[in-house]
Order: structure tokens, then sequence, then C-alpha cells
């Protein structure tokens, strides 16, 4: 069946506000800053099911949970049938918007939508079934006969379905089970600034759920570090590729340290209240994270236009959240928010 005639038959068997709900522990709702909320029944998402993915399951205290090949829907495409849609907003953009995934014992985990939507899709999956990675070496390759069974018993482990899936994670804290509803949460935040051609601030602060708020205006050289970049907008396209230094995005946030969780998310804005989002997961769960850069050189020259100092999210597709003379990094808790 091709994906568009999937995708209609899919959009027939969810519903919005008709009364028609799932089997109880078997639909997710997606709610939220969107057009067209729905609950959607697992025997709709097992019609769509179309990607696969590994995922080592190791969480950072360093319990090993398995190691299982995930079948799955991209969360993006249930997200695009939702129709992700700010309502009131002074910016338009949604690269500000936040996804909450809420599951039923209670967790919350936060995605930005930039991880989802400027990212190959496969990385982060709603998953509906999984089959177990054994070790193709048997019980007589092993000097713990007790650690094998052990290891044999967590990989015939019962997994809750829908389980959301982040493979760009090294530690899987937020691929959750039992997932039972999606939100797109625009937080509205409260951003001076006017739109400006050619946007340009002295110095920023770092702020927010911290214990040692600090505006600077300088880096030092030691702590400058260097990359190189394709930049690729979604409006106009290929920009250039361009050699970078500055320090990294989560150097500058533990400098003013922060209490942090797995539903932190931070929120960078430039002088004229451009701004994007950035989750927990993309900074300290990423292994690639210390390339996010507060670069304040461009090939090799101190950046003077739309400076001084300019976010880069180098491993995104696009550079849209790419943030021009950056003034305010705020650290904010949506476990707080959220209560």
């Amino acid at each position: 069946m091709k994906k568009g005639i999937m995708f209609f038959a899919l959009f027939l068997l969810v519903f919005s506000n008709s009364g028609l709900r799932a089997e109880a522990g078997s639909g997710v709702k997606i709610t939220g800053a969107v057009g067209s909320p729905l609950e959607i029944m697992m025997s709709s998402l097992e019609t769509l099911s179309a990607s696969e993915v590994q995922l080592n399951d190791v969480i950072e205290d360093g319990t090993f949970k398995g190691v299982f090949e995930f079948r799955g829907v991209p969360l993006r495409d249930l997200l695009d049938l939702a129709r992700v849609e700010k309502k009131e907003t002074d910016f338009k953009k949604p690269i500000d918007l936040a996804i909450l995934v809420r599951n039923n014992a209670g967790q919350m985990v936060t995605l930005s939508w930039g991880e989802l939507f400027y990212r190959n899709k496969e990385e982060i999956i709603l998953a509906i079934s999984a089959k177990p990675v054994f070790p193709k070496k048997g019980i007589d390759h092993f000097e713990s006969k007790d650690e094998y069974h052990q290891m044999i018993q967590t990989l015939n482990r019962t997994v809750g379905f829908p389980r959301l899936i982040v493979r760009s994670d090294f530690y899987t804290d937020r691929s959750i089970e039992g997932v039972t509803e999606i939100e797109v949460y625009d937080l509205r935040p409260d951003v001076q600034g006017k739109k400006s051609s050619d946007p340009y601030s002295e110095s920023f602060e770092v702020n927010g759920t911290v214990m040692k708020p600090y505006t600077t205006d300088r880096f030092d050289e030691p702590s400058l570090r260097g990359l190189r970049a394709h930049v690729v907008g979604e409006g106009r396209g290929y920009h250039g590729t361009h050699d970078l230094r500055g320090v990294s995005l989560k150097e500058l946030i533990m400098a003013a340290q922060p209490n942090l969780n797995l539903n932190t998310i931070f929120l960078v804005s430039a002088s004229d209240a451009y701004r994007s989002l950035l989750s927990y997961g993309e900074l300290f769960l990423n292994p690639h994270s210390d390339r996010i850069l507060v670069a304040s050189e461009r090939d090799g020259k101190p950046i003077k236009e739309n400076g001084k100092f300019i976010m880069v999210v180098p491993e995104d597709l696009f550079a849209d959240r790419e943030v021009k003379a950056v003034r305010r990094i705020e650290i904010i808790s949506l476990e707080d928010l959220k209560r």
C-alpha cells in the first residue's frame, strides 16, 4: 500500500471529539497546539508501522534493559496528521515548541520540535512491536552462567507499547513505555525585542532554574572549540559551508549551575525576539551535543553582522534553529510548569 493511501486509511480510523474512543491501554492522544486533536487506536498504528530500528537499551544509571529491534511509526508522521498549529503567538515559526510525551505510569519526557522535524524521522518513532536481539554465542561461552541467565531474562521481558524510541540518545531514559498522550506545547514565552534585519547583542545572559545566573560579553580563548557546518535554510536553501569557533551551549549552561531533569528545556533568544528551543536530551543524552555552539567567530573572523554571538545546531538538517544576536539563554523546567 502506498504511503499516502496508508495515511488516508489511518486518518479514517482516528477521530477528534467524536465520542469514539480507543480501548483502555490501546490508544494514544495527540493534543495541545494542533489543528486536529486525535486519539489513535493501536490497531491503526499497526497498519502504519513502517520503520525498524535497533535500540541498545541502557539508561543513564547503567541499568541494562536489553537489545531490541523495534517496529513503529515515525512520531513526526503522527504530528503531521494532527497538524501542528501555533495559535495566539507573536512568533509563527514552530521552532520554540516542545513535545511532551506521557505514559500510563505517570512519567513525562520532553522532545523539541527541532529534533523531530530537522533530523531524519526514523530517529524518533512510536514503536508498536519489538523482538529481542540475542547473543549469537551460547551459555558455554560465558564465564558467569548467572549473568547469562539474567541477560536472557532481560531480553525476554515484556515491553509496554506503544513505546517512544529516541535512537539518537546515548542513554534511553527518554524512551518510555506505555505511551498514552503526546502534547504539542507552546510556552508562549515573553521575549522582548523588535524584528530587525540586522540584530545585534553586545552580551547575553544565562538564567532561569539555575543557582548562579550570569551575563557575559566575551569568551576566553582556551574555552573555544571549532567546527565546520553546512548552512541550509528551509526557505532559501544552501547558504554555504562555514568554519565556526565558540563555546558549547552545554558548557555555558553548566557554568550557571542549573537544576536539570528530563523535562528541562533551553530557550535561546535574540535581541529581535527570534528564539529556538532545545531539549535536555539534545544536550545531555546525545553523543554529539558538544557540537551545539554559541559561536563568536566565523571563517576566522569575529562575528559582527547579526552578532556578536550566534547559536548553531550543526546536526540539524535545516539551520532555522540558528539564533543570531543571542541575548538570552533561559533554562526552564517543564515539570514545574505542567504540574
